[in-house]
């Protein structure tokens, strides 16, 4: 019989909501094979997300449900393969005594390829392959309704941190007037174009602008497009106690081409309004501040609908941007 070797390592990240037949019978394989076995879980620093959905912690107690006296530790995601194989082999040296060599296991898809340590690898292969990725997505498309799920969603909610949603807002201009859209939502008022940030199809907040624009109003633009500053959004979706979610929106405004615009996508309505009309009368309330920044920028340096503390804002992000024109701040505030 051959003898075990004394030290083993299995690498992998375990993100599943339960130990799976593949999972049991890799880490049952290694533990044959030595007398000495540590685990290293994977441990990405970003925010959970649908390849990382659960915490250390939390997949440390699952695997100690069945294997209650595995060593398990964290590994950290690094930038760098190579740096993240120096930390691994470092954390491995830490933990073993001096001068072993142990055996490094991954399975499909493993650390393997990417790891550029010292250490001895093999990888493991199955007699059944179970993607946790699958497992995952059959998890998403099809959520259990009961006490334990909604208690799941609860604490996911509660546990993760406070996100800032990335918005653009876009004031387009054909000669002297600017095109506002407006929703059902908005008791009449109106609104700069604009919406969400996609990270799938946007490679700046320029790039967003664009798109934006194009999908809700069909229209053309010149390359003539400046930044007016980045503004906290007072959003409806985003007040209240607990809420700890903002929507912080990069403004922009352009020259089209031609006043033929065409409403799409969510806006209800379109329409084109001369820049000297009173447009703070007609805007939504959420987006005062924004309008007040495309009206500095066109010349026009009445603050009598903002806060003195949000026109100091205006003006120091206007002039941090290049966008300030006007001279010194003119205000119908009484207070000020």
């Amino acid at each position: 019989m051959k003898s075990k070797i004394k030290y083993g390592v299995i690498v992998g990240r375990l993100q599943t909501p339960y130990l799976t037949p593949g999972h049991i019978s890799f880490i049952d394989f290694v533990l044959s094979r030595h007398d000495s076995v540590v685990l290293f879980l994977g441990e990405s620093k970003s925010v959970r997300n649908e390849r990382n959905p659960l915490d250390f912690a939390t997949r440390r107690e699952m695997i100690q449900e069945v294997y209650p006296k595995l060593s398990i530790v964290q590994i950290l995601d690094c930038p760098s393969d190579e740096t993240w194989s120096r930390n691994l082999d470092r954390a491995i040296t830490d933990i073993l005594p001096i001068h072993v060599s142990p055996i490094l296991y991954g399975s499909r898809d493993s650390f393997i390829q990417y790891y550029h340590g010292k250490f001895q690898t093999y990888e493991f292969k199955p007699e059944i392959e179970i993607s946790a990725t699958e497992i995952r997505e059959k998890i998403i498309g099809s959520p259990s309704n009961n006490v334990e799920w909604r208690k799941g969603a609860t604490y996911a909610a509660y546990n993760r941190p406070a996100q800032v949603f990335p918005t653009v807002d876009v004031f387009p201009c054909f000669g002297n007037k600017v095109l506002l859209g407006r929703k059902d939502i908005d008791d009449g008022k109106w609104r700069a174009v604009g919406g969400f940030v996609d990270s799938t199809k946007d490679n700046c907040y320029l790039d967003a602008a664009k798109r934006e624009l194009v999908e809700e109003t069909c229209i053309s633009f010149s390359e003539n497009w400046v930044n007016l500053g980045d503004f906290r959004i007072n959003d409806y979706r985003y007040r209240g106690k607990g809420n700890r979610d903002c929507i912080i929106t990069t403004v922009f405004t352009c020259q089209v081409n031609s006043d033929k615009a065409k409403k799409r996508d969510d806006i209800d309505e379109i329409g084109w309004y001369d820049i000297n009309e009173n447009l703070h009368s007609i805007i939504i309330p959420e987006h005062r501040l924004i309008l007040q920044a495309f009206l500095i920028h066109k010349g026009k340096d009445s603050l009598s609908l903002v806060q003195n503390a949000e026109a100091e804002k205006l003006k120091e992000l206007m002039s941090r941007k290049g966008g300030w024109q006007s001279g010194p701040l003119k205000t119908d505030n009484p207070e000020s």
